[in-house]
C-alpha cells in the first residue's frame, strides 16, 4: 500500500514519463520550477547570497525579483510540461498515466543496442519481498541480504 514520489532531475515531459514508467505515482519538479523561476543554481542557496534573488531574504535582493514576470515563466514552464508528457501519453497510444509501463520507453546501452525499461529493470512478482521463503532473482538477492531495518546504509557493498 506505498506510493512512490519520484524526485530529482525531473525537467521535462519525459523526465515524468520516465519516472512513471519506473513505478513512481507522483513526480516532483523543484529543479524546473526553479530554473523557469530564474535560479542559475548558484548554490549558496543556504547562505542568504542569493545572486539572483530567489533564496535570500536579503531586501535589496528581493526586490530585483520580478514576481509578475516570473509566475508567467513558471505557469508557461509547468504548462508546457504537462503538455509534452501528454503528448508523450497519447503517442503511446495510451489511456492516462496510469497505462505506461517500462516496456515504452527504450534506452540505448551501447551504440547498437536499445532495450526497453522492462529488460533493464525486470519487475518482481507482487508480494515476492513479503514471502520469507522466496528465492530472489540475481542481483536483487544480493541487495536484499545487504538491506537492514535499521538504516538506510547497506551492510555491505553487494554489487562491488
Amino acid at each position: 500500500q506505498m506510493r512512490i514520489i519520484a524526485a530529482g532531475k525531473a525537467i521535462s515531459g519525459f523526465d515524468i514519463f520516465r519516472a512513471r514508467a519506473l513505478g513512481a505515482d507522483v513526480v516532483n519538479s523543484a529543479r524546473g520550477m526553479m530554473m523557469a523561476l530564474g535560479c542559475i543554481q548558484a548554490i549558496v542557496c543556504n547562505t542568504n547570497h542569493c545572486p539572483v534573488g530567489i533564496a535570500t531574504q536579503n531586501p535589496s535582493k528581493v526586490n530585483a525579483l520580478d514576481v509578475d514576470d516570473k509566475t508567467n515563466r513558471v505557469a508557461n514552464y509547468h504548462r508546457n510540461t504537462i503538455h509534452a508528457f501528454l503528448e508523450l501519453i497519447a503517442a503511446c497510444g495510451l489511456r492516462g498515466a496510469r497505462s505506461i509501463r517500462p516496456e515504452h520507453v527504450h534506452h540505448r546501452v551501447e551504440e547498437d543496442e536499445v532495450v526497453n525499461l522492462a529488460e533493464l529493470y525486470p519487475s518482481l512478482p507482487t508480494g515476492l519481498l513479503k514471502d520469507e521463503n522466496a528465492v530472489l532473482p540475481g542481483h536483487w538477492r544480493a541487495w536484499w541480504e545487504a538491506a537492514s531495518i535499521d538504516s538506510f546504509e547497506p551492510e555491505a557493498t553487494p554489487l562491488s
